[in-house]
């Protein structure tokens, strides 16, 4: 597995690949940064395209998504992780949504946590998922990273009077 450390104006992500395509993008300022194996090499032009994703993005661009993407999990969480990437910039959705449009309205719970273990954050846009009542609920780099990348993209929290 190749990797490299883009450090960012927003602090350090690790980015991995397997054969090309994108297998980790982490925030490593995040309450659980992941380690990186003694396995992986350091390879810095094998994630160019990703880097320059990454920069685009948090620059408050919206880059078109072309990067070849290989998250590993479950079946149930490739599932998921896959719905994620319908969810417009911007926009939100709730958990129960995701749930309910995977024709498992009562697996909340196993949606939330198949989304805590998305490993591309940002570029699998876990962050426009919220709780069914408009609260930011859990986000493996922190809420305040949540809240940051949906301000970014200007998404403005509706409070119901």
């Amino acid at each position: 597995m190749d990797y490299d450390i883009l450090d960012s104006i927003w602090g350090p992500f690790l980015l991995a690949s397997d054969h090309g395509k994108l297998c980790i993008l982490d925030y490593q300022q995040g309450p659980k940064p992941r380690p990186i194996l003694s396995t992986w090499q350091r390879n810095p032009s094998a994630l160019t395209l990703s880097k320059k994703w990454l920069i685009s993005y948090l620059a408050g661009k919206r880059p078109i998504l072309d990067i070849p993407l290989h998250p590993q999990g479950t079946p149930f969480q490739i599932a998921i992780w896959n719905h994620l990437l319908t969810i417009p910039y911007g926009k939100t959705v709730s958990y129960h949504d995701i749930a309910s449009a995977m024709g498992k309205p009562q697996a909340v719970r196993a949606v939330g946590n198949a989304i805590g273990q998305n490993p591309i954050q940002i570029l699998i846009p876990c962050h426009r998922v919220i709780g069914k009542n408009g609260e930011l609920r859990g986000y493996a780099a922190g809420l305040d990273m949540k809240k940051r990348l949906l301000d970014l993209e200007g998404y403005r929290q509706v409070s119901s009077l």
